[in-house]
């Protein structure tokens, strides 16, 4: 008995001692190195390392039938993974199955700045969190990367200096720190689908040929998010940005467009830099509310910038060098900072009717005629605008000088308006809801609503009051017409049936001897047919018609003989006549 206990604990002693070597073998301070194909063999039962490791396949090319390496049961790594390829072998594969958390960086590099390396596969499917950089650079030709669909890193994450045409990165969910992938001349396409947020600055630049890329995830940039250099780049679409502190767009593809069709909100609370846009055609920011910091759109060849629900703009707008621009609306723009707008050759109508607060405005445009700030209550710097001779500045003399702390200079027409002038589109908060295709709120005024709102009546205008009243007569006369038909029918139908006078049944008195009826001619002058001839219609249809005498004891009456006097005369005649 006492043997076996002895054998027994001898047992557990040997397998700590062996667990205490192997737990050794998985720690070291000075890392792990893997030059060769065998060097791997101390790691093959460590579920975790502690300390770094460094796979060079370029120490010792020569020792690897082929460049493939499994990292086996390693799950964590407390420390950093650095892959270093090599030219001359064909392909590259580095496999880590089990592999979940990185507590450190994971770098992927050819040191070898005069060859290329061909192909480099590295398969992660397990992987979630490297907590520090994840970097891809060097000349490869080709790079796949096989990870789970929600890895995160704590820190920077940049691929450079690469020769890929294709890259994916699907695997990237969240980066903490900056995302960057720039100076790969050959990338052609990009794809970062799962990618959600990036902590810090998101840059895409200096990206010669890239010509796509797919960020159909992407919903928050803390920093600045760039697209610059990207010579190729003409159409970018980014649907489900809901946040980001900068926007910075310039020299990028020819006639570039950008849409960011949910960007709500641009800039944080202690954010004072400038969002700018710059060489490109078209911007679409549809939703975007509130901007911290500034606005800037220089050299592009947009036609209508229109940013339709912007409410709150904590900084300066630039509108300057746009060639192209005719027409500029901030319909619901209600607070805003400095405004500068000037060189911008074929603007005409600016719009800004739910504007009630702005710091320094200064407008400078030889061909604007058409200015709207309605709402305008207080400018707490100058108010400086030059437009077109046409342009109104009667208008902003009245209402805008009083409220002008700094200089108030205008110049353009001081002519009087047959009308005050109106706004041609809505503004503010209670504007309503704009539709597609609608050109009321949310768009700024056409040429023809700006002609007219600086004084004239333009000529689509007066074209339409024309047709207008032309139908409008017709209508009236064909109405009038039908109406006084209608009524002579009603008034000969409701006429009433001649009545028997003293038991006498008459003829019809246009046939009855010696009765006028002021229908006809003269018939009491006689038999003559000329006299006879037609009927003779008189506004009141008066009828005579001569009685049979009959003898009276009484004198007769004068006013029976004077027939039209007043009844009162006759009875007066009457009163002396029977006296």
């Amino acid at each position: 008995m006492r043997a076996r206990g002895w054998l027994a604990t001898t047992a557990l002693l040997a397998s700590a001692q062996i667990r205490a070597v192997r737990a050794q073998g998985c720690s070291s301070t000075t890392g792990f190195v893997i030059a060769s194909p065998d060097d791997v063999d101390e790691l093959a039962d460590c579920s975790t390392v502690n300390g770094s490791i460094s796979i060079r396949f370029a120490d010792r090319p020569g020792d690897w039938d082929r460049a493939t390496l499994d990292l086996g049961s390693i799950a964590t790594l407390i420390g950093d993974l650095v892959i270093y390829p090599d030219y001359r072998h064909a392909e590259t594969n580095v496999v880590a199955s089990r592999l979940q958390t990185v507590r450190g960086a994971i770098t992927i590099q050819n040191n070898d700045y005069t060859n290329t390396v061909q192909d480099i596969k590295v398969f992660f499917p397990a992987l979630e969190t490297v907590q520090e950089n994840y970097a891809i650079t060097g000349a490869i030709n080709n790079f796949a990367v096989t990870q789970s669909s929600d890895v995160s890193t704590g820190g920077l994450f940049r691929v450079w200096d690469m020769d890929v045409e294709e890259l994916s990165l699907g695997g990237f969910a969240e980066v903490e720190g900056d995302l960057s992938i720039d100076n790969n001349d050959s990338m052609d396409k990009l794809e970062l689908a799962n990618l959600r947020t990036a902590g810090s600055a998101f840059r895409i630049q200096n990206n010669a040929q890239l010509s796509s890329i797919n960020l159909e995830s992407l919903t928050s940039v803390e920093g600045d998010l760039t697209f610059s250099q990207n010579g190729a780049l003409s159409q970018v679409n980014v649907p489900e940005l809901e946040f980001a502190s900068i926007i910075a767009l310039s020299s990028n593809g020819r006639d570039a467009s950008f849409s960011f069709p949910k960007l709500a909100s641009l800039g944080g609370q202690n954010t004072s830099a400038t969002s700018s846009f710059q060489d490109l055609a078209e911007v679409d920011m549809p939703v975007l509310d509130k901007v911290n910091g500034g606005l800037s759109f220089q050299s592009t060849s947009i036609s209508r910038l229109i940013l339709p629900r912007l409410r709150e703009l904590n900084g300066s707008i630039t509108v300057e060098d746009n060639d192209s621009l005719t027409t500029l609306g901030l319909p619901r723009l209600q607070q805003g900072g400095d405004i500068f707008i000037s060189s911008n050759n074929q603007l005409r109508n600016i719009t800004a009717n739910g504007l009630t607060t702005a710091g320094t405005i200064q407008i400078n445009g030889a061909g604007l005629t058409n200015l709207e700030l309605f709402d305008l209550q207080e400018v707490t710097g100058d108010f400086k605008v030059r437009g077109a001779d046409s342009m109104d500045c009667t208008w902003f003399d009245r209402h805008l000088r009083p409220v002008v702390r700094g200089i108030f200079s205008c110049v353009g027409s001081y002519e009087e308006l047959a009308e005050e002038r109106q706004p041609t589109t809505f503004g503010g908060p209670n504007a309503p809801p704009e539709e597609e295709g609608d050109e009321g709120e949310g768009q700024a005024p056409s040429d023809n609503q700006a002609e007219a709102s600086s004084g004239g009546i333009s000529t689509g205008a007066q074209i339409g009051i024309g047709i207008a009243v032309a139908v409008a007569v017709i209508i009236l006369t064909v109405g009038a017409f039908f109406f006084i038909r209608r009524r002579r029918q009603q008034a000969a139908e409701a006429a009433p049936p001649p009545r028997d006078l003293e038991a006498k049944t008459m003829e019809d008195s246009s046939s009855a001897e010696g009765v006028y009826d002021g229908r006809r001619g003269s018939a009491m002058m006689g038999s003559d047919s000329n006299l006879l001839g037609s009927p003779t219609m008189m506004g009141t249809h008066t009828t005579i018609r001569a009685v049979p005498y009959e003898p009276s004891d009484l004198p007769p009456r004068l006013s029976l003989l004077n027939f039209g006097l007043s009844a009162g005369l006759g009875s007066k005649e009457g009163n002396k006549e029977e006296k």
